[in-house]
């Protein structure tokens, strides 16, 4: 019988930390642009600055919008309204939570770190800034026809709900993307160090390299500028339709088959080594100057020789 108070006690404070722990999962935090539209000024939040576990919200009400001008911000679940804007300029906001933006979003200069889903209904404005996609586990990208400067991946698999288009592309080691089975857009660089499934087709149209790991790309198409190969597996087809795909060194391996249509250029040169495992059909105009190709399968070419 003693010992039943101290049982007692022992039920009310745990109910007392699960309530505390309840209210704390809870928090959230709406814009109201009392007195600036500085993101880290409490005044302008109903419920002071959102740390990593308050969910913002930023309604399109107030006249003045939030800026990450600078610094650190957080948030747990981000939610800008239709109406709403939120500006990060050389500052980075990392979300913990979902982000759901059927309003403005613009990335000057800065950071937006996505460690879950992001959906865009809204506007996106990339700027030269960076979206970062970190910690494990999936994430759901819906970029809504958005487009990105630089989008890095370091942790955690991507997946492409519609086409991803972006300046760069970076998967890190410790990364993964499944294109499915859309058309993505890239206009420069692509690193592709993690993991890559689906079937979709990534689009090369700009300058820049192509540098794939382990994982194979399944479909790459190059329509322009000069794409510098450094290293890369296709698994899947290859078409060239324009531009110049550069093989100077390292090995350029398609297992499926590649297609090079008449206005596109192709220099195999250097150490490099083309090897298609499938149809190779060349056309347009293929440099070679101490480079090698080799072909496994049919071959044809209409292709002008330099």
């Amino acid at each position: 019988m003693p010992a039943r108070p101290r049982v007692i006690q022992a039920y009310v404070i745990l109910a007392i930390l699960t309530l505390t722990a309840a209210i704390a999962g809870a928090q959230a935090s709406t814009w109201s642009g009392a007195t600036s539209n500085d993101w880290f000024t409490a005044a302008n939040w109903s419920a002071g600055v959102p740390t990593s576990v308050t969910d913002a919200t930023i309604p399109a009400a107030p006249t003045r919008q939030p800026a990450v001008g600078s610094g650190a911000a957080q948030c747990q679940a981000l939610t800008v309204a239709t109406g709403a804007t939120l500006s990060i300029g050389a500052g980075k906001l990392t979300a913990f939570g979902a982000v759901a933006n059927a309003g403005s979003i613009s990335v000057t200069t800065g950071t937006l770190e996505l460690t879950t889903h992001f959906d865009n209904t809204g506007t996106f404005s990339a700027g030269t800034g960076t979206v970062l996609f970190s910690a494990t586990g999936s994430k759901n990208l819906k970029m809504g026809g958005a487009v990105f400067h630089d989008i890095n991946i370091t942790e955690g698999l991507v997946n492409a709900f519609g086409t991803v288009s972006a300046q760069n592309l970076t998967v890190g080691v410790s990364g993964a993307i499944n294109l499915s089975i859309f058309d993505h857009a890239i206009a420069a660089n692509c690193s592709l160090s993690g993991g890559v499934t689906g079937t979709g087709v990534i689009t090369l149209s700009g300058t820049g390299a192509l540098t794939t790991g382990l994982s194979p790309l399944p479909n790459v198409k190059v329509t322009g500028g000069v794409r510098t190969v450094n290293g890369a597996m296709v698994s899947q087809d290859l078409t060239l339709v324009g531009g110049t795909t550069k093989v100077a060194s390292g090995l350029l391996a398609v297992v499926g088959n590649l297609g090079m249509q008449p206005g596109a250029k192709l220099d195999v040169s250097g150490s490099g080594v083309l090897d298609v495992f499938g149809t190779l059909a060349l056309g347009g105009t293929v440099t070679m100057s101490g480079g090698q190709v080799i072909c496994r399968g049919a071959w044809t070419s209409d292709a002008t020789f330099a």
